[in-house]
């Protein structure tokens, strides 16, 4: 506020400047390509001396003479008012360089404290959403090392209410990997049941041992004729076998690459 002062003569010289202000609004304002824009409806005049009522009655008056709708005029006492109000705080401290006092802050804080709160949690969860996103992306040029998939069961079964099961998954690649073009995994009752020996001795059921096997199909592995043959489409490239599962609350088929 250095200078500011309510002499005549200053008075005298913020009267000219308003209406000058005023006048520089009324002409037609166009964009740079052309276009033109739309006559201003409000007209806010913001100035250092402290005017009076009458003051500003005057000029409101000389701005609706030339066609607008309203004018609001921002001097010294209304600047103070708002700078002085809680809302106006976080502008005085930030443009001004005024230092808050204890009990500014204590209710500056009390009427922004929650959105502060707000906005710096909501920009730490972008940032954990933004790193999230990095680190997919880089391990995206991993090396996959396995499948697992796990269907989640309604409820948990005993083993005897499961009794012998079977349960797989099939993959087809958008395109081939490897020459590798479907994916098939899955798993059953019987531990050696996807051995190649014979294990016929073993008791079903999934209490008495769970076993799988992971298959692939590559590009050109069918020959002329061969679509009927189920043995010609896959080729084992593992198995595994594992204790019985009790209780049963799901099932994880897997597939190691």
């Amino acid at each position: 506020m250095a200078g500011a002062n309510d002499s005549a003569e200053q008075k005298k010289a913020i009267y000219k400047k308003f209406k000058s202000d005023v006048h520089s609004t009324l002409p037609d304002l166009t964009t740079p390509d052309g276009q033109v824009l739309p006559k201003p409806e409000i007209f806010v005049f913001l100035t250092n001396p402290d005017l009076t009522v009458t003051e500003e009655t005057t000029l409101i008056g000389f701005t609706k003479e030339e066609g607008f709708a309203g004018c609001e005029i921002m001097d010294r006492e209304r600047i103070r008012i708002a700078l002085d109000a809680v809302d106006g705080f976080a502008t005085r401290f930030q443009s001004l360089g005024i230092v808050l006092s204890e009990a500014e802050q204590a209710s500056f804080f009390s009427r922004w404290g929650d959105d502060i709160q707000f906005v710096i949690s909501t920009g730490f969860s972008s940032l954990n959403q933004t790193l999230s996103r990095v680190l997919f992306l880089q391990e995206t040029g991993d090396v996959l090392d396995g499948l697992y998939v796990r269907y989640e069961l309604d409820r948990e079964y005993t083993a005897d209410e499961i009794g012998h099961f079977r349960i797989f998954v099939a993959m087809t690649l958008n395109e081939p990997k490897l020459n590798i073009f479907q994916i098939l995994f899955g798993a059953s009752d019987k531990s050696g049941r996807y051995r190649p020996q014979d294990n016929t001795w073993d008791n079903p059921g999934i209490g008495a041992g769970k076993g799988g096997g992971y298959w692939e199909r590559h590009v050109g592995s069918l020959s002329d004729g061969d679509e009927d043959d189920a043995n010609s489409k896959w080729q084992c490239v593992g198995t595994w076998s594992s204790v019985g599962q009790a209780p049963v609350d799901g099932l994880e088929p897997s597939c190691q690459c």
